[in-house]
């Protein structure tokens, strides 16, 4: 087997961890992520995507071709890893959602929290955080305009941030003066500010616990 050939299968072998990685990156972190980065992601997952088939085969005993491809052969695409290499996409689809839900949750990091290994939130600022977290507190917002003097209230509906703005689509909006004068509703806004220019209040109260 050629070099080139070589490259081509394994390409060909990592591209569920490309998937899975893409869904990652996409959908969960934020953080900044070198070429380096990427790479070793789509390594580690398709590594995960093929460990977790190797699970789902292990009760019955059949192998994992894409690990046992031949060498010498100089077929690009070997017919016999093709069905393991589909399934391994599958896995790695389903596998990279419950990553995001894992993630956007804080699942683990609420963990370590509950045993006290840290007080950390994670790696994101504390916008993603905040918007992501599951707290109704953290559904409705007062979104204040100083240069404008006014405040949008709503129900925060979409977020997102770039490396110049925050973004928020807010839904059920009032609009206030700041004597706390309605001004007008409308249905959704869209408001993109700088990094550096915005205050957002949470004016519900959290509820007890136990509530």
């Amino acid at each position: 087997m050629t070099i080139s050939v070589l490259f081509f299968q394994l390409a060909f072998i990592f591209v569920p961890g490309f998937v899975w990685m893409k869904i990652h990156s996409r959908y969960g972190h934020k953080g900044e992520r070198t070429q380096f980065d990427a790479i070793l992601n789509v390594f580690i997952f398709g590594l995960l995507s093929y460990a977790i088939l190797y699970l789902i085969y292990w009760p019955f005993g059949r192998p994992l071709a894409p690990f046992a491809f031949d060498p010498e052969s100089k077929k690009l695409i070997q017919p016999e890893i093709l069905p393991d290499v589909v399934a391994a996409l599958a896995v790695a689809f389903f596998a990279g959602i419950v990553g995001l839900y894992v993630e956007n949750n804080k699942l683990f990091t609420r963990f370590v929290q509950s045993i006290g290994a840290t007080k950390t939130y994670g790696d994101e600022d504390v916008w993603e955080f905040v918007f992501n977290s599951p707290s109704p507190t953290a559904g409705y917002v007062h979104f204040r305009d100083f240069a404008n003097r006014v405040t949008y209230a709503g129900y925060v509906r979409t977020f997102s941030e770039t490396e110049k703005l925050r973004e928020l689509v807010l839904a059920d909006v009032i609009v206030y003066d700041f004597d706390g004068n309605a001004m007008y509703q409308v249905p959704s806004l869209y408001l993109a500010r700088s990094r550096e220019n915005i205050h957002i209040e949470f004016p519900a109260p959290a509820q007890p616990e136990g509530a």
